[in-house]
């Protein structure tokens, strides 16, 4: 059950209460909007996240599978060592854009053309050759993954925010303005009825 406000019973706090309800209906209005677009941007980002997700998890699949046949092939110590002296051959760009407010990051892996791994080739094969484009291709997958991650929890999180503000003004703000402006007005008119009746016995007293 809704509650009126504690208010002093004039004119102008009826115009006052008014003007919120007025200002509160139009704000529950635009929460409602926020929340159906909202609500549709995360679902048609599911998909694509739970698409990304299996890529990223078959790409890290089949680089650990090359790496164990790099291994077999040439073994342990010498592909930790040519990993050593592997170079770095790409960099993670972050930046960053708006969807009704709401910061959402661009991540993006890109490789550096031209550059080779430092390792030698005469002891090496072209399994690690292989090995290491497989798992530069999972950076890419993940990078991917990690934006559609903090994207759907940011999301998800405005969305939370907006339903319980949206459920705020339409359960209890705009309840308890409509109740108090109808206790307002409904004293009001009695008020007027008790004067003006005092104003006819006035009346037929001096007549």
């Amino acid at each position: 059950m809704s509650k009126r406000l504690n208010i002093s019973i004039t004119k102008s706090n009826v115009l006052k209460i008014k003007q919120e309800l007025e200002f509160a209906q139009e704000g529950y209005e635009l929460m409602e909007q926020k929340r159906e677009v909202l609500v549709m941007e995360v679902m048609s980002l599911v998909e694509e996240f739970k698409k990304s997700k299996k890529e990223a998890e078959d790409s890290l699949a089949s680089a650990y599978e090359s790496l164990k046949k790099s291994i077999i092939i040439l073994g342990k110590k010498e592909v930790e060592k040519s990993a050593l002296a592997a170079t770095q051959n790409g960099e993670i760009k972050i930046t960053e854009r708006s969807i009704m407010g709401i910061v959402i990051p661009i991540v993006i892996f890109k490789k550096r053309e031209g550059i080779c791994n430092q390792y030698g080739f005469q002891e090496t094969s072209h399994c690690l050759d292989h090995t290491v484009k497989q798992f530069l291709s999972c950076i890419e997958n993940l990078a991917r993954l990690a934006q559609l991650e903090t994207t759907l929890w940011r999301l998800a999180n405005e969305l939370k925010k907006t339903q319980r503000r949206s459920n705020a003004l339409n359960n209890i703000f705009i309840p308890e303005y409509k109740e108090t402006i109808k206790y307002l007005e409904d004293n009001l008119e009695e008020k007027e009825r008790e004067e003006l009746f005092q104003l006819k016995r006035v009346k037929s007293c001096l007549d």
